[in-house]
């Protein structure tokens, strides 16, 4: 019987899962599959290599305070902590006019650099087979030129976490071949069915999403795309959630998506959620025939 732990997209408000993974070791349960999409995959990717959720938080936090991170262009987004979501491109805009970033055109692929978003991937994510993992491990991309959902479940752990983590516009998409591989978070936010598909028994989800609220006025065509945008993903996550044995659903509404320093409340975010939630899981586990 094999317990895997899928992890969804949600940008800096990822390091919940850092959260999440320690609670769950702490409880001595042991984790045969990890599946993940956008940083889903980056903190899935890196714990994968070790299977402990000590030495992720260690060396997520190494980079994010080290030079490497502070020389690289995603340092900017903190720049966007107190934008509300309906302004951030307002605020995009006005950093660019005054030079803060690289000239973002339109014959650019992402406003992150290609070099600068593979130095970050190589800073956190050692470059391993994936078949050579100590734990089963697997990504969701979506190819943009066929429109297919793409799974990665081996050759390079740095590339998979690539193709996983590019979101669209942000980051540059992962070229090979005749495919173009962005963010995984478009067909499968959370990705409960690939751990199925992997051989899971029993297959923990961590949500960082939010539920549709009433929305304030709609003030232009953006508001309106990024609210539709909002509401398809939200049913289609609705869908695949069925599907988990449990849902850990951290309390990360008030993590700006781009507060990609904010590690260590990420992280308080996860433990305390798992807490709360860890009588109903082993409960689960023992009526799976799981015991720990």
């Amino acid at each position: 019987m094999k317990i895997a732990i899928a992890l969804g997209g949600g940008a800096a408000k990822g390091y919940a899962h850092l959260g999440v993974l320690k609670e769950i070791q702490k409880a001595g349960i042991h984790i045969d599959i990890v599946t993940g999409t956008s940083i889903g995959s980056l903190m899935g990717g890196v714990y994968a290599t070790t299977g402990d959720a000590y030495k992720t938080i260690e060396k997520i936090l190494a980079f994010v305070q080290s030079d490497k991170y502070k020389d690289s262009e995603i340092d900017f987004f903190d720049e966007l902590k107190k934008s509300s979501r309906s302004r951030i491109w307002d605020k995009v805009g006005n950093l660019l006019r005054k030079g803060y970033m690289i000239t973002f055109s339109l014959t650019r692929e992402g406003m992150i650099s290609e070099e600068n978003y593979y130095t970050m991937i190589d800073a956190l994510v050692d470059e391993y087979k994936i078949e050579d993992l100590p734990i089963k491990f697997g990504t969701v991309s979506l190819d943009l030129i066929s429109g297919d959902r793409v799974v990665i479940k081996d050759g390079g752990l740095r590339f998979a976490v690539a193709a996983s983590s590019a979101i669209p516009g942000v980051f540059p998409p992962v070229v090979i071949g005749d495919r173009q591989l962005v963010d995984g978070g478009w067909v499968e936010n959370i990705p409960i069915i690939l751990a199925k598909e992997m051989g899971a028994d029993f297959v923990i989800a961590v949500d960082l999403g939010e539920e549709i609220e009433d929305a304030p006025p709609l003030v232009n065509g953006l508001n309106v795309v990024m609210r539709a945008d909002d509401i398809s993903r939200h049913y289609l996550k609705q869908f695949y959630l069925k599907d988990a044995d449990i849902v850990i659903s951290p309390d990360v509404k008030d993590i700006f998506w781009a507060s990609f320093r904010e590690v260590e409340k990420g992280i308080h975010r996860g433990e305390n959620e798992m807490k709360k939630r860890m009588d109903e899981l082993k409960k689960l586990l023992n009526e799976k025939g799981l015991s720990l």
